[in-house]
């Protein structure tokens, strides 16, 4: 997973960049792509608190993005190569195969983390239903009822679908079938991390130390906490998005299957720096 290629969308599919190996000396630029409701707002906090913002730290996300406007700062990708060299960790809902391309001279370190895919739509309805864009929002609307919600076909096997359109910036499929899983998985197969959120309180402190980061974690973004919880996931629904995701259970089950090796290295990596 440390090394090879990304194959997209861009140019006929071409090869991308080829990584260099974990352990392989060099500057190197981690990039968390951000699938949403997989905890990236606790990981962009702790980078806010512990690197130069807009500087050290990207994030190209909605609040990365306003902020960097408001200080009369260029989109990182109109920013002169100098500055784009300074960046660390760049972060965020619109990191793509493409992104370690804005910063050339560093070594890529893809990373993600994937989550329960039931868990993911329920804490993304919920999160909409406060959140939802001021333009999409009407005085006194009441929120649509889940299922009526979730009869939008972009909510079926979530995560497969954003690797593949977000990450990948591939076309979005009609439907998720096994060749768009093969896909998905290629992709994850070239990143240096994937974790799961279930252990991100785990597993978090090895990555931030091996990236030179303190272990800082502070969960953000919680409903219940932050906004409230308009449905509550029981077994029944569980058991019912499983079915309506098939290929989401898959990716997530063998990416947590895969944990486990992923952390070894990691371990490994932070003893040979002691």
């Amino acid at each position: 997973m440390a090394g090879g290629t990304f194959v997209s969308a861009y140019g006929g599919m071409q090869f991308l960049k080829r990584f260099l190996g974990a352990n392989e000396t060099g500057e190197e630029l981690f990039l968390f792509v951000h699938v949403p409701k997989t905890g990236g707002q606790t990981l962009r906090d702790c980078f806010i608190r512990q690197l130069v913002f807009h500087r050290e730290f990207i994030h190209l996300g909605p609040t990365g993005e306003q902020k960097a406007a408001e200080l009369g700062l260029l989109p990182f990708e109109e920013r002169s190569p100098q500055e784009r060299a300074q960046a660390k960790i760049i972060l965020g809902h619109k990191v793509d195969c493409r992104t370690h391309c804005l910063v050339a001279a560093k070594i890529p370190r893809y990373i993600t983390f994937l989550r329960d895919t039931a868990e993911v739509i329920v804490s993304l309805y919920n999160f909409r239903m406060v959140f939802k864009p001021p333009h999409q929002r009407l005085e006194e609307e009441p929120p649509p009822p889940f299922e009526a919600w979730y009869r939008d076909e972009r909510y079926s096997n979530f995560m497969v679908r954003w690797i593949l359109t977000a990450f990948l910036k591939e076309k979005a499929p009609a439907k998720i079938s096994l060749s768009e899983l093969r896909r998905a998985n290629a992709a994850l197969e070239q990143f240096w991390f994937v974790g799961c959120t279930e252990f991100l309180d785990r597993d978090g402190p090895l990555l931030l130390k091996r990236m030179g980061i303190s272990p800082d974690l502070q969960r953000v973004n919680v409903g219940g906490v932050r906004y409230p919880k308009r449905l509550t996931l029981d077994d029944s629904l569980r058991d019912w998005l499983y079915k309506k995701s098939p290929a989401d259970v898959e990716l997530y089950g063998t990416w947590k299957e895969r944990l486990p090796e992923s952390l070894a290295r990691l371990k490994e990596i932070n003893e040979s720096l002691t």
